[in-house]
């Protein structure tokens, strides 16, 4: 399905080759799951806001009539070569609380779940966050504002070729599942993060509110003909319990799932504690307070079509399984 999409794609992929989204992050939730974390909603807000509106004064911003490039322009501020500034920040902001904690005298991926090292995978580990109720990594900022982008890029232009809507939406997944599958995702990490692309598509939607006059937060020109920003940014509006990769669990190789050390033996360790009244809760907060957005539940689709089949037989349940347990004990 995706393999004759390739072409269309590849000066898409010739830009990834060089982007900071090839260095995809790997980042455990399940090592949080039993850990308290401040809600960090304000202070990614915070930083959001000022940010951009530090941004906006910018010569090059306010010299241009188009919202859509004003826009590109003052997101640039949260990104760069390699790994992104915001995720960088994410990081190191003591008004994020994060787990590990920063002051961790143990080694995160000897205790995380990636524990097996497979070559080439020796991409760092980002820190777990709390937004909302939601646990996540520290990268799917980067994603969110990166691929966000990119993805709206994909979305305007077939608008403009006369797609329905619908047929753009689903331009834009596609474009992000071949991604992770054949570029950025699965081939440079061992791991396809269904997450990942979640906070992609709502990193798309934040760009695309941006130059919408009925979005709560956007551009607009003033009476005196400057671009300004209307409202306050809020990430509620975009985090869901989707972007929790204990919850929307990721696709594996072979070689991450398999052997010693391996995610079919380090996921059970987590077995009992997916019954913990912790989880139990917060894995509720996710299905009570958000909905499914259009990429994910087109993800479900495909995967109930049989046409994506990633992380049908690695995954945590069958990591839990007695039969796995078994063969792993062996």
């Amino acid at each position: 399905m995706f393999k004759g999409h390739l072409i269309f794609y590849f000066p898409f992929l010739f830009i990834l080759l060089f982007s900071s989204s090839l260095f995809a992050l790997e980042t455990d939730q399940y090592m949080s799951w039993n850990v308290q974390l401040q809600d960090s909603r304000n202070a990614v807000n915070a930083y959001i806001n000022t940010k951009m509106l530090s941004k906006l004064n910018h010569p090059s911003i306010q010299m241009t009539n188009s919202c859509l490039l004003a826009a590109r322009r003052v997101v640039q501020v949260f990104r760069r070569p390699f790994f992104q500034i915001i995720e960088q920040w994410a990081e190191n902001a003591p008004e994020v609380d994060v787990f590990p904690p920063r002051n961790f005298s143990g080694s995160y991926r000897q205790e995380s779940i990636y524990v097996k090292h497979v070559f080439p995978f020796i991409l760092p580990m980002a820190r777990s966050m709390n937004v909302n109720g939601v646990y996540f990594g520290t990268d799917k900022l980067g994603h969110f504002i990166s691929f966000g982008v990119r993805y709206f890029g994909i979305y305007n232009r077939a608008l403009k070729r006369g797609a329905e809507e619908r047929t753009a939406l689903q331009k834009v997944v596609r474009f992000g599942i071949m991604s992770e599958v054949e570029m950025v995702g699965k081939i440079v990490t061992g791991v396809l993060s269904f997450a990942d692309l979640e906070a992609n598509f709502q990193g798309m939607l934040f760009f695309r509110s941006l130059c919408d006059d009925k979005s709560s937060f956007h551009l607009e020109k003033n009476e005196s003909n400057r671009w300004h920003l209307v409202g306050q940014f809020d990430i509620a509006q975009y985090v869901n319990g989707d972007w929790d990769e204990s919850n929307n669990e990721s696709g594996f190789t072979r070689a991450r799932w398999g052997g010693s050390h391996g995610l079919s033996q380090t996921l059970q360790k987590y077995c009992e504690a997916r019954h913990s009244p912790t989880v139990v809760q917060r894995f509720n907060h996710y299905r009570t307070h958000f909905t499914r957005s259009f990429g994910q539940q087109m993800i479900l689709d495909l995967e109930n079509a049989g046409i994506l089949q990633h992380r049908r037989n690695f995954n945590f349940q069958n990591a839990c399984s007695p039969e796995t347990a078994s063969a792993s004990s062996k």
